[in-house]
C-alpha cells in the first residue's frame, strides 16, 4: 500500500526552481550585467576625480545601475575612490564619494 505524504511536507518538485523562474532569472542578469552601460560609465570617467552624480549624467545610466557598477568596477580593481574632503559647512551637503580611474 502506497503512503500519501503529509500536506505540510513539501517534495523535491516543490523545492526546485520551475523553468519560469530560471529563465527569469537569466533574463535578469543579461539586463543587470548590461556590458554597454558599464562601457558607457568607463568612458565617463577620467583621471580626476568625480563624484557618482557627475559620472552618472555623463554616462547617462540610472542611478541604481551606476552605483552598482561603480561598486562592481572598483572590488575588480577597474576604479579608486575615496570621500571628498574639506570643510563641509561651505556646500552645506554631506561628503560625497569621489571615483575616478585607476592610473
Amino acid at each position: 500500500m502506497v503512503e500519501s505524504l503529509p500536506s505540510k511536507q513539501k517534495t523535491r518538485s516543490s523545492i526546485l526552481p520551475t523553468r519560469s523562474i530560471v529563465n527569469a532569472w537569466i533574463a535578469f542578469r543579461s539586463w543587470w550585467d548590461r556590458p554597454w552601460a558599464r562601457d558607457r560609465i568607463k568612458a565617463a570617467l577620467t583621471n580626476e576625480w568625480q563624484s557618482g552624480l557627475q559620472i552618472m549624467n555623463a554616462a547617462g545610466v540610472s542611478a541604481g545601475f551606476n552605483y552598482f557598477a561603480l561598486l562592481d568596477m572598483e572590488k575588480e580593481g577597474e576604479v579608486i575612490s575615496k570621500w571628498e574632503e574639506g570643510p563641509l559647512a561651505i556646500r552645506g551637503k554631506y561628503r560625497r564619494r569621489l571615483y575616478r580611474l585607476r592610473p
